[in-house]
């Protein structure tokens, strides 16, 4: 049986969903996915400060654990 398919936008929502326990989003910091084969691909753009930063590293934690869940690769 294969992952649960997302749509792009569903796995964004659901990458800052999951984040918020962090904080709230950083209002410049963006999170691109993008379909790579038969897969999700996920950046998130470097923190302006130490704190984005560190939210960044979270948020890509994130994002890898959802691996197990969804085919998404970051």
């Amino acid at each position: 049986m294969g992952k649960p398919k997302r749509t792009a936008e569903q796995l964004t929502a659901l990458i800052k969903e999951r984040s918020a326990q962090f904080g709230p989003w950083p209002a410049k910091m963006t999170i691109l996915l993008y379909r790579m084969n038969d897969t999700w691909e996920i950046t998130v753009s470097p923190g302006k400060s130490v704190q984005e930063e560190e939210f960044r590293i979270a948020a890509m934690w994130i994002a890898t654990q959802m691996q197990v869940e969804f085919d998404l690769r970051g």
